[in-house]
Protein backbone atom coordinates (compact mmCIF):
# COMPACT_ATOMS: atom_id res chain seq x y z
CA UNK A 1 0.00 0.00 0.00
CA UNK A 2 1.43 3.39 -1.04
CA UNK A 3 2.30 5.72 1.79
CA UNK A 4 0.68 9.17 1.78
CA UNK A 5 3.00 12.05 0.91
CA UNK A 6 3.61 14.20 3.93
CA UNK A 7 2.89 17.93 3.96
CA UNK A 8 6.61 18.62 4.29
CA UNK A 9 7.42 16.51 1.24
CA UNK A 10 4.66 18.18 -0.81
CA UNK A 11 5.92 21.62 0.19
CA UNK A 12 9.53 20.73 -0.72
CA UNK A 13 8.43 19.34 -4.07
CA UNK A 14 6.40 22.45 -4.85
CA UNK A 15 9.33 24.66 -3.90
CA UNK A 16 11.65 22.73 -6.23
CA UNK A 17 9.11 22.88 -9.06
CA UNK A 18 8.59 26.57 -8.42
CA UNK A 19 12.31 27.30 -8.54
CA UNK A 20 12.69 25.25 -11.73
CA UNK A 21 9.87 27.17 -13.42
CA UNK A 22 11.31 30.49 -12.24
CA UNK A 23 14.76 29.53 -13.54
CA UNK A 24 13.26 28.58 -16.90
CA UNK A 25 11.30 31.83 -17.17
CA UNK A 26 14.35 33.90 -16.22
CA UNK A 27 16.56 32.03 -18.71
CA UNK A 28 14.05 32.58 -21.50
CA UNK A 29 13.67 36.25 -20.58
CA UNK A 30 17.41 36.82 -20.49
CA UNK A 31 17.76 35.05 -23.82
CA UNK A 32 15.13 37.28 -25.37
CA UNK A 33 16.77 40.37 -23.88
CA UNK A 34 20.22 39.47 -25.19
CA UNK A 35 18.75 38.79 -28.65
CA UNK A 36 16.79 42.04 -28.71
CA UNK A 37 19.58 44.26 -27.49
CA UNK A 38 21.50 44.51 -30.76
CA UNK A 39 20.12 47.23 -33.06
CA UNK A 40 20.95 50.09 -35.42
CA UNK A 41 22.23 53.07 -33.43
CA UNK A 42 22.47 56.47 -35.15
CA UNK A 43 24.87 59.12 -33.86
CA UNK A 44 23.70 62.61 -32.97
CA UNK A 45 26.30 63.89 -30.53
CA UNK A 46 23.84 66.15 -28.74
CA UNK A 47 25.49 65.93 -25.31
CA UNK A 48 29.18 65.15 -25.87
CA UNK A 49 31.56 63.27 -28.11
CA UNK A 50 31.45 60.10 -26.00
CA UNK A 51 29.97 56.88 -27.34
CA UNK A 52 29.00 55.76 -23.83
CA UNK A 53 26.54 58.62 -23.33
CA UNK A 54 23.10 57.35 -24.32
CA UNK A 55 21.70 60.78 -25.24
CA UNK A 56 24.27 61.06 -28.04
CA UNK A 57 22.49 58.28 -29.96
CA UNK A 58 19.06 57.38 -31.19
CA UNK A 59 18.39 54.12 -29.39
CA UNK A 60 20.93 54.57 -26.61
CA UNK A 61 24.62 53.75 -26.29
CA UNK A 62 26.09 50.98 -28.47
CA UNK A 63 26.14 47.40 -27.23
CA UNK A 64 27.61 44.23 -28.69
CA UNK A 65 26.17 43.32 -32.08
CA UNK A 66 25.03 46.82 -33.00
CA UNK A 67 25.25 48.49 -36.40
CA UNK A 68 26.44 52.10 -35.99
CA UNK A 69 25.43 54.88 -38.39
CA UNK A 70 27.08 58.30 -38.58
CA UNK A 71 24.75 60.61 -40.54
CA UNK A 72 25.23 63.81 -42.52
CA UNK A 73 23.82 66.08 -39.79
CA UNK A 74 25.36 65.79 -36.32
CA UNK A 75 26.17 68.08 -33.41
CA UNK A 76 29.70 66.70 -33.07
CA UNK A 77 31.98 65.02 -35.60
CA UNK A 78 34.95 64.21 -33.33
CA UNK A 79 33.97 61.25 -31.16
CA UNK A 80 35.53 59.04 -28.50
CA UNK A 81 34.72 55.39 -28.02
CA UNK A 82 34.84 55.24 -24.22
CA UNK A 83 33.22 51.78 -24.13
CA UNK A 84 35.60 48.91 -23.38
CA UNK A 85 35.45 45.62 -25.29
CA UNK A 86 32.78 46.69 -27.80
CA UNK A 87 31.95 44.06 -30.44
CA UNK A 88 30.18 45.71 -33.35
CA UNK A 89 28.52 44.27 -36.41
CA UNK A 90 29.19 47.19 -38.75
CA UNK A 91 29.91 50.92 -39.09
CA UNK A 92 28.32 53.09 -41.79
CA UNK A 93 29.23 56.67 -42.64
CA UNK A 94 26.58 58.71 -44.44
CA UNK A 95 28.31 61.99 -43.57
CA UNK A 96 31.94 63.07 -43.75
CA UNK A 97 34.56 64.80 -41.56
CA UNK A 98 34.15 62.33 -38.70
CA UNK A 99 37.16 61.49 -36.53
CA UNK A 100 36.71 58.49 -34.23
CA UNK A 101 39.13 57.95 -31.33
CA UNK A 102 39.29 55.92 -28.15
CA UNK A 103 39.04 52.24 -27.26
CA UNK A 104 39.48 49.43 -29.75
CA UNK A 105 36.52 47.58 -31.26
CA UNK A 106 35.88 44.15 -32.74
CA UNK A 107 34.09 44.07 -36.09
CA UNK A 108 32.32 41.31 -38.03
CA UNK A 109 30.54 42.91 -41.01
CA UNK A 110 32.78 45.70 -42.21
CA UNK A 111 32.69 49.44 -42.77
CA UNK A 112 30.73 51.33 -45.42
CA UNK A 113 31.48 54.96 -46.29
CA UNK A 114 28.62 56.34 -48.40
CA UNK A 115 29.70 59.99 -48.16
CA UNK A 116 29.93 61.70 -51.55
CA UNK A 117 33.31 63.36 -50.87
CA UNK A 118 35.89 64.29 -48.22
CA UNK A 119 37.27 62.05 -45.49
CA UNK A 120 36.30 60.02 -42.45
CA UNK A 121 39.04 58.92 -40.05
CA UNK A 122 39.15 56.03 -37.57
CA UNK A 123 42.03 56.25 -35.11
CA UNK A 124 41.18 53.40 -32.75
CA UNK A 125 42.27 49.79 -33.29
CA UNK A 126 39.98 47.36 -35.13
CA UNK A 127 40.00 43.59 -34.70
CA UNK A 128 38.53 41.65 -37.64
CA UNK A 129 36.47 38.72 -36.32
CA UNK A 130 35.42 37.54 -39.78
CA UNK A 131 36.19 38.09 -43.45
CA UNK A 132 34.62 41.42 -44.41
CA UNK A 133 34.60 44.37 -46.80
CA UNK A 134 35.59 47.99 -46.32
CA UNK A 135 33.53 49.92 -48.85
CA UNK A 136 34.39 53.51 -49.77
CA UNK A 137 31.62 53.99 -52.28
CA UNK A 138 32.33 57.24 -54.10
CA UNK A 139 35.47 58.21 -56.03
CA UNK A 140 35.88 61.57 -54.25
CA UNK A 141 35.67 60.07 -50.76
CA UNK A 142 38.37 58.68 -48.45
CA UNK A 143 38.15 56.35 -45.47
CA UNK A 144 41.34 56.50 -43.37
CA UNK A 145 42.10 53.73 -40.86
CA UNK A 146 44.94 55.00 -38.65
CA UNK A 147 44.59 52.47 -35.85
CA UNK A 148 46.01 48.95 -35.88
CA UNK A 149 43.99 46.39 -37.83
CA UNK A 150 44.28 42.95 -36.22
CA UNK A 151 42.40 39.66 -36.27
CA UNK A 152 42.15 36.69 -38.60
CA UNK A 153 39.63 37.75 -41.25
CA UNK A 154 40.28 38.63 -44.88
CA UNK A 155 39.88 42.33 -45.77
CA UNK A 156 38.36 43.23 -49.14
CA UNK A 157 38.44 46.82 -50.44
CA UNK A 158 35.42 47.68 -52.60
CA UNK A 159 33.90 50.94 -53.86
CA UNK A 160 35.39 53.61 -56.13
CA UNK A 161 36.87 55.72 -53.31
CA UNK A 162 40.14 55.51 -51.35
CA UNK A 163 40.81 53.34 -48.31
CA UNK A 164 43.95 54.52 -46.47
CA UNK A 165 46.03 52.50 -44.03
CA UNK A 166 47.73 55.20 -41.93
CA UNK A 167 49.26 55.61 -38.49
CA UNK A 168 52.64 54.47 -37.25
CA UNK A 169 52.03 50.96 -35.86
CA UNK A 170 52.01 47.60 -37.66
CA UNK A 171 48.77 46.16 -38.91
CA UNK A 172 48.73 42.57 -37.66
CA UNK A 173 45.68 40.97 -39.24
CA UNK A 174 46.55 37.57 -40.68
CA UNK A 175 43.95 37.28 -43.45
CA UNK A 176 44.34 38.08 -47.12
CA UNK A 177 43.97 41.59 -48.56
CA UNK A 178 41.90 41.94 -51.73
CA UNK A 179 41.43 45.15 -53.71
CA UNK A 180 38.40 44.71 -55.96
CA UNK A 181 37.64 48.38 -56.67
CA UNK A 182 39.07 51.84 -56.11
CA UNK A 183 42.31 52.66 -54.31
CA UNK A 184 44.05 51.14 -51.29
CA UNK A 185 46.56 53.74 -50.15
CA UNK A 186 49.42 52.61 -47.92
CA UNK A 187 50.30 55.76 -45.99
CA UNK A 188 51.89 54.66 -42.71
CA UNK A 189 54.63 56.85 -41.29
CA UNK A 190 56.24 53.69 -39.88
CA UNK A 191 55.50 50.00 -39.66
CA UNK A 192 53.89 47.38 -41.88
CA UNK A 193 50.59 48.10 -43.60
CA UNK A 194 50.32 44.48 -44.81
CA UNK A 195 52.50 41.78 -43.30
CA UNK A 196 50.47 38.56 -43.49
CA UNK A 197 48.40 36.62 -45.98
CA UNK A 198 48.41 37.56 -49.65
CA UNK A 199 47.61 40.73 -51.59
CA UNK A 200 45.40 40.50 -54.67
CA UNK A 201 44.87 43.62 -56.77
CA UNK A 202 42.04 43.59 -59.28
CA UNK A 203 39.15 41.27 -59.99
CA UNK A 204 39.48 41.51 -63.77
CA UNK A 205 36.52 43.89 -63.96
CA UNK A 206 36.15 47.65 -64.26
CA UNK A 207 38.77 48.27 -66.93
CA UNK A 208 42.23 49.85 -66.77
CA UNK A 209 43.23 51.57 -63.50
CA UNK A 210 40.05 50.40 -61.78
CA UNK A 211 41.91 48.83 -58.85
CA UNK A 212 45.04 50.44 -57.39
CA UNK A 213 47.39 49.91 -54.45
CA UNK A 214 49.46 53.05 -53.91
CA UNK A 215 52.42 53.87 -51.64
CA UNK A 216 52.26 57.39 -50.21
CA UNK A 217 53.63 57.04 -46.67
CA UNK A 218 57.05 57.81 -45.24
CA UNK A 219 57.65 54.19 -44.30
CA UNK A 220 59.65 52.24 -46.85
CA UNK A 221 58.34 48.94 -45.46
CA UNK A 222 54.66 48.90 -46.28
CA UNK A 223 54.34 45.28 -47.41
CA UNK A 224 56.39 42.58 -45.70
CA UNK A 225 58.63 40.47 -47.90
CA UNK A 226 56.91 37.12 -48.23
CA UNK A 227 53.41 38.50 -48.83
CA UNK A 228 52.43 37.04 -52.21
CA UNK A 229 51.20 39.77 -54.57
CA UNK A 230 48.92 39.02 -57.50
CA UNK A 231 48.00 41.80 -59.93
CA UNK A 232 45.29 41.00 -62.44
CA UNK A 233 46.39 43.34 -65.24
CA UNK A 234 49.87 44.53 -64.29
CA UNK A 235 51.33 48.01 -64.43
CA UNK A 236 53.93 49.60 -62.17
CA UNK A 237 54.46 53.36 -61.83
CA UNK A 238 56.78 54.24 -58.99
CA UNK A 239 55.38 52.40 -55.99
CA UNK A 240 51.94 51.92 -57.50
CA UNK A 241 50.43 48.60 -58.54
CA UNK A 242 47.45 49.03 -60.81
CA UNK A 243 45.03 46.74 -62.56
Amino acid sequence: MAKPISAVTRASTLRVLGLSCLTLVLSMSLGLLSTARAAVKTWGGATSGNWGTGSNWSGGSPVDGDDLVFPVPASRFTTTNNISGLNLRSITFAGSNYVHRGNSITLTNGITANNASRTNIIEFAIQLDAAQSFNCLNAAATLAINGVISGAGDLTKIGLGTLTFGGSADNTYTGDTIVNAGILQLAKSAGWAIQHGSLTIGDGMGGSHADIVRYTGASGSMILVGVAITVNGFRVAGFEWTQ
